[in-house]
């Protein structure tokens, strides 16, 4: 049930802990001197103070140690998870004390704690980021380019107290007016000092965004910040000794491992790990012996850390680690830009620079596994399901414990995830044995380290009727997308299971933490194998079953989706009682206790209207298969919209009662909404019997998406910015609960009025997706018998075929006859593919998925190639080596002999041509050259990387406190919201970390809301953060990203700081034309809104520049007839006033004003304004050319008085137009007509405007604002 509840008190604050200062007492290994002191609250916990401590310099080396107050171990006595409040409660210290003296003790080493020693060791070293290069899935990950801009600084903003009191009251206008298209007239300049150098800069960044051809060439799009390449590695190596593990007879000794260290020096020291610290042995290459090393000067080398040793061997560590510090700082002013995430996947580029990939010398790097996972390996062996589930059940009853338990999921949902991908991978490329190895391939599966793994197409069994593989790869992803749903909703008393999908190479894994007990088999006394289900359809499917102690659970899943309880009807069997969910979704009792649902794909209703109208198994280009679902965006929708047409129903009753809607004591009533009445039955259309009222309203669910939320979409999208990419597209399409298999519905209802520019984009970016989708399609049916070691050639070859048909029509494949040897005939069938066949396929497949009829020559007529080159890597997982690929037969001839293909062979040499004192035979590596005949080779192929779908979600406590926030600020406490901001910027990187794509999008929310109260120089601050991190999580050339480097450029600009903002938008734009092109209309609304900020503050020439490039944009994309046109030609107008040019200025009011009358009518505003200009304009010019006249003639009669005939006549324009420089003073009035005014070209337009009008300026008193340089 629901209730009406009127919105409006903010959320309570976070709890406010009691503050508690730390005193820690550090051992004598650490050298620290003083005690530490470390700020705290009483609600942080012992596993806070570890991490404190792991982070600080001077104690990050300490990994084995104890904590004791007093006498008492508290890290024996407590867990991690207790909180200061309950230490102090539980050692009955004073309640009150504001300090806590904790003392920190080394204790003995273990062989697990050494091997932590050495991996701590090899983190503060840096060895973890050349650990990279083979532990990442893609090359270069997480590049960015911000810092290649060279923007300087962010800078206060230096305003004067009496023209921010002036404004005070115009600031929120003025916010609102900075981001609109609006032909009013523009704002007061801003005098902003710039110096000539920045002045020249300004006129070279503007003139890159006017330029036509302002995208990047695939090579130098590839061109990243290389950060981590400053870092030097201040030891050659250090790995476990070759006389590991330890023998018998020195284990007793208390030795526990042996390493060997080689310094930049390139000294050799074998190292013993004993349980009271490290110290160099006297081993050797060839000799053991592990006793403690005394040098030729009496001393030996012994330490309870392992840095501290190696730091004590080697002068040259120190001082490489602190040049690396410097390195790092200097190169950029956020750590965001180098640091490595912990719990998300950094992104990969679809180009990469094969130039700049090396390997790095590591023999620790291959020892890691050992390193990592236990003294045994046991560490590498989890079960991940009671990891996970286990963290779900701590408690939640304080904003702490919250974060501690969001924080924990997190990561373990990426742990999880981290580990299924680097497992499929193997499994795709056949490292991994099968637990069916006699069955078909695609329906292998495997058991490995507590996850169990399936093909997309394990299940095809149960489609068999709906579309077998299609169909079950399809279910597979709706379960992941109700395991999701139902994290998020956070459901107590039962279980889901943790779930991820990973595409590689054309292959489907479906990865999971398995049921415990789930491969238990018990057999029955009637010899039958015992049910695992107790709650829906039985494994045979003959059967419903209902436990039950699942019932109560099922009901807040119900709740959830908005299921209908229903009675069920199946082949053999009915439900006793009505099912709360669907009979697919099955309950299973783990045994470990717990209640699991599994099989979550039948939480959305199925899209019955698309599956009747499009899927028939008889006809070959029927959709590909029958399990069409709605999204549960759609269904939320739905429900809300049913939801507000009942409480609008009650309300309008009780008016009619004449009850009011204000209760006793000004308190409103509570209204009870029959929410259960707002159901589906998610079995319609799938058993026998079903009701007739069930399956209305699952057609009505279906129907609504057409009718109602496409239809919306199209009439809203003229005021929308356009998506320039199928990534975008598929985002906005999603959020409204759009399915992608209606993206022909868009072009066939699209209205192509009155926003021309914005549906030709639609249109462009949805044909694009579809090839793109289809090409990921067939891809990856081509390649069903392709080997992984192979794989490159083959997708080589198909984007030949695609792309390449005007250069050759039959691209041949070359393999050598040594590789056709090692596999059968039917994984070299791709090569026999051409042009032609490729086409085809694509053109079918659009039509099978789409129902879209792609026109003849498409693929020179519709697409560009590098642009679906790289949505095809994106869907795929392609990383392609940068370099500027042709298309077309001219350009090939060039390219073809620049990017000559290399291969090395092999050969014998003759026995026949001896030479004196020379051995004859042997072998030789000759290198070959040889002229493409494609545009692709295997070569340029740099890498496949997999795409992976997981179950993380959106913490909930990050939206409650910022909600809370921003009602706090909308209520006027402006400083409680704003500090509410700030402590939620520590809690979003204590749940996400700071380098994941969440914290990306919250830094661009803050750096907006930041801006909206004012605080310009935070905001351009936090945007710049927003952009390294979107480039390093979401991608350098993503829409995240973009639009961060385009928020950013604004923000800049509010705080003056125009250079920065020109940098930043000329990469936006160029970025945006590399992916979309240069006619996207977004860029359009960029160049004008930049050229009014410069306008605003006196940039004249370069605005000019920018309103022009906007303006032959529009006409191009929009027509000369067209609205938008219109205005940029009103606004350009504005300008060219400002530098006296009046008659280009009047010309642009004209053209504006034919404009706006044939558009919007006579009577318009814009119209009526264009008009008031052009005719004030007119009489001015005219005035001026009379008195031009006037001017000559006096000048002629001096000249004939004096006799001088060669006094230099100038006329009254000139004297305008020139008037900065001449100083010339206003005439007098006559009959109202304006005066001239020589100075008035160096006013503000809106002076310009009121002056013309015959309205004299008004002058203020204001104070030039200048920008602090």
């Amino acid at each position: 049930m629901s209730s009406g509840e009127p919105a409006s008190e903010p959320a309570p604050l976070p709890e406010q802990a009691r503050e508690l200062t730390l005193k820690i007492e550090l051992p004598s290994s650490v050298k620290a001197g003083d005690n530490l002191v470390i700020p705290s609250t009483t609600d942080e916990t012992l596993n806070d103070l570890r991490s404190a401590l792991g982070l600080l310099p001077v104690t990050r080396n300490l990994t084995n140690y104890n904590l004791f107050i007093g006498n008492v171990d508290i890290g024996a006595a407590f867990d991690d998870l207790a909180t200061y409040e309950q230490i102090i409660a539980d050692l009955q210290l004073n309640e009150s004390t504001t300090e806590l003296k904790i003392v920190v003790k080394e204790k003995a080493y273990t062989l697990a704690a050494v091997y932590e020693q050495i991996s701590r060791f090899r983190e503060v070293v840096g060895l973890h980021y050349i650990d990279r290069v083979s532990e990442d899935f893609g090359v270069s990950a997480g590049v960015s380019k911000l810092n290649s801009l060279n923007l300087t600084p962010v800078q206060e903003k230096e305003v004067k107290e009496e023209v921010e009191n002036e404004k005070k009251e115009t600031v929120e206008k003025e916010g609102e007016a900075a981001t609109e298209e609006s032909s009013e007239k523009p704002k007061e300049e801003e005098k902003v000092e710039f110096t000539p150098e920045q002045i020249k800069s300004i006129a070279e960044l503007s003139g890159s965004m006017a330029a036509k051809d302002s995208a990047l060439s695939i090579s130098s799009n590839a061109s990243f910040d290389n950060t981590q390449s400053k870092l030097k590695i201040p030891i050659k190596s250090l790995s476990i000794s070759q006389w590991s593990p330890v023998p018998a007879f020195q284990k007793v000794k208390g030795d526990l491992l042996y390493l060997t260290l080689q310094t930049l020096e390139n000294e050799t020291f074998n190292i013993t790990c004993h349980f009271s610290g490290f110290f160099v042995n006297r081993s050797s290459t060839v000799n053991f012996n592990p006793e403690i090393k005394v040098n030729e000067k009496g001393s030996i080398h012994k330490n309870y850390l392992l840095f501290n040793l190696v730091d004590s061997l080697s002068a040259s560590f120190s001082k490489t680690l602190e040049e690396n510090e410097v390195n790092l700082s200097t190169s950029s002013e956020h750590p965001e830009t180098y640091l490595l995430p912990n719990n998300s996947f950094l992104a990969t580029p679809w180009i990469v620079n094969a130039d700049v990939l090396k390997n790095y010398p590591d023999v620790s790097r291959s020892q890691l596994p050992l390193i990592s996972n236990g003294v045994d390996g046991s560490d590498y062996v989890k079960d991940w399901n009671e990891d996970i589930q286990s963290v779900r059940e701590l408690p939640t009853s304080t904003i702490q414990e919250r974060i501690l338990r969001e924080k924990l999921i997190q990561k373990a949902l990426f742990d999880f995830t981290k580990t299924a991908t680097e497992t499929s991978i193997h499994i795709v490329k056949g490292n991994l044995t099968p637990m069916n190895p006699s069955e078909e391939e695609d329906k292998h599966i495997y058991l490995k380290n507590g996850v169990f793994y399936s093909s997309g197409a394990t299940t095809v069994d149960v489609f068999e009727a709906s579309g077998a593989e299609e169909a079950s790869r399809y279910v597979a992803s709706k379960d992941l997308a109700g395991v999701k749903a139902l994290n998020k909703a956070d459901v107590s008393g039962v279980n889901n299971l943790v779930t991820c999908i990973v595409d590689y190479m054309g292959k489907r894994i479906v990865c999971q933490a398995p049921v415990p007990g789930i491969f238990n088999s018990v057999t029955e006394a009637d010899g039958q194998e015992e049910e695992k289900i107790v709650y829906g359809l039985s494994t045979d499917g003959t059967k419903i079953l209902q436990d039950k102690a699942f019932e109560e659970p099922l009901k807040q899943v119900a709740d959830v989706f908005h299921l209908m309880a229903h009675k069920v009807d199946v082949e053999g069997s009915k439900s006793e009682s009505d099912l709360l969910i669907s009979k697919d979704t099955k309950g299973i009792k783990g045994t470990d206790g717990r209640k699991y649902i599994i099989d979550l794909y039948r939480t959305t209703p199925r899209d019955i209207e698309f599956t009747e109208a499009h899927f028939d198994p008889t006809n070959p280009t029927s959709y590909p298969h029958g399990e069409a679902l709605l999204r549960h965006e759609a269904v939320a929708e739905w429900w809300k919209r049913k939801v507000s047409v009942l409480f609008k129903a009650e309300t309008e009753k009780l008016e009619k009662e004449g009850k009011t809607l204000e209760g006793e004591n000004g308190e409103k009533p509570q209204i009870v909404l029959p929410t259960d009445q707002v159901v589906f039955n998610p079995d319609a259309f799938s058993g026998k019997n079903d009701s007739e009222e069930d399956k209305d309203v699952v057609r009505g669910l279906s129907k609504f998406i057409k009718e109602k939320l496409i239809d919306e979409f199209l009439s809203e999208f003229p005021s929308q910015l356009a998506p320039f990419d199928g990534q975008q597209l598929t985002d906005i399409l999603h959020r409204r609960g759009i399915n992608l298999r209606y993206l022909d519905e868009v072009p066939s209802k699209a209205n192509y009025e009155p926003v021309a520019a914005n549906y030709d984009a639609l249109f462009r970016v949805i044909i694009q997706e579809m090839v793109a989708r289809a090409s990921k399609h067939l891809l990856r049916k081509l390649s069903a018998n392709v080997p992984s070691t192979l794989y490159a050639v083959f997708v080589a070859h198909f984007h030949n075929c695609l792309l390449g048909g005007s250069i050759n029509e039959a691209p041949e494949v070359v393999i050598d006859d040594i590789f056709r040897s090692l596999y059968p005939s039917t994984a070299f069938e791709f090569t026999k593919l051409n042009s032609k066949e490729v086409i085809e396929l694509v053109t079918r497949e659009v039509f099978v998925r789409f129902r879209y009829t792609l026109p003849e020559h498409w693929i020179t007529n519709l697409i560009h190639p590098v642009q679906l080159l790289r949505e095809i890597a994106h869907k795929f997982g392609i990383q392609w080596k940068a370099q500027d690929y042709v298309f077309s037969s001219e350009a090939f001839e060039d390219y073809k002999e620049k990017f000559a293909v290399s291969s090395k062979n092999i050969e014998n040499k003759s026995s026949g041509s001896k030479k004196k004192g020379k051995k004859s035979g042997g072998a030789s590596l000759q290198e070959v050259i040889s002229q493409r005949n494609s545009i692709f080779v295997a070569d340029d192929i740099v890498n496949f990387i997999p795409i992976v779908k997981d179950s993380g979600y959106k913490a909930s406590l990050v939206d409650e406190i910022f909600q809370s926030a921003r009602a706090h600020i909308a209520q006027g406490e402006k400083e409680t919201g704003v500090s509410l901001f700030n402590e939620l910027v520590a809690i979003q990187e204590q749940i996400y970390g700071r380098v994941n794509a969440e914290t990306a999008k919250f830094y661009t929310l803050i750096a907006q809301i930041y801006s909206e109260l004012g605080y310009d120089t935070q905001a351009a601050f936090i945007a710049r953060k927003a952009i390294v991190l979107a480039e390093r999580t979401t991608g350098f050339d993503s829409y995240d990203t973009i639009t961060a480097y385009l928020n950013a450029g604004f923000y800049e600009s509010t705080n003056l700081e125009i250079e920065n903002s020109l940098k930043l938008y000329d990469h936006a734009i160029s970025t945006w034309s590399s992916v979309y092109g240069r006619d996207h209309p977004t860029i359009i609304n960029t160049l004008t809104n930049t050229g009014e900020n410069l306008s605003r503050v006196g940039l004249y020439d370069a605005s000019i520049k920018l309103f022009k490039a906007a303006l032959d944009l529009s006409i191009e994309s929009n027509g000369n007839l067209s609205q938008i046109t219109g205005i940029i030609y009103f606004r350009l107008a504005n300008v060219l006033i400002s530098v006296g040019r009046f008659q280009d200025s009047l010309n642009y009011y004209a053209i504006s004003e034919d404009i706006f009358a044939q558009l919007l009518g006579p009577d318009d505003s814009l119209t009526k304004q264009a008009s008031k200009y052009v005719s004030s304009i007119q009489t001015y010019i005219k005035y001026l050319q009379i008195k031009d006249e006037q001017h000559k003639r006096e000048l002629a009669q001096q000249a004939a008085a004096t006799g001088n005939s060669k006094v230099k006549v100038k006329s009254q324009s000139e004297v305008v137009a020139n008037s900065k420089r001449s100083g010339a003073k206003n005439g007098s009035k006559k009959n109202n007509i304006p005066q001239p005014d020589p100075e008035i070209a160096s006013k503000p337009i809106e002076d310009i405007l009121q002056f013309i009008e015959g309205k004299q300026p008004k002058k203020t008193g204001k104070k030039a604002k200048k920008s602090k340089k």
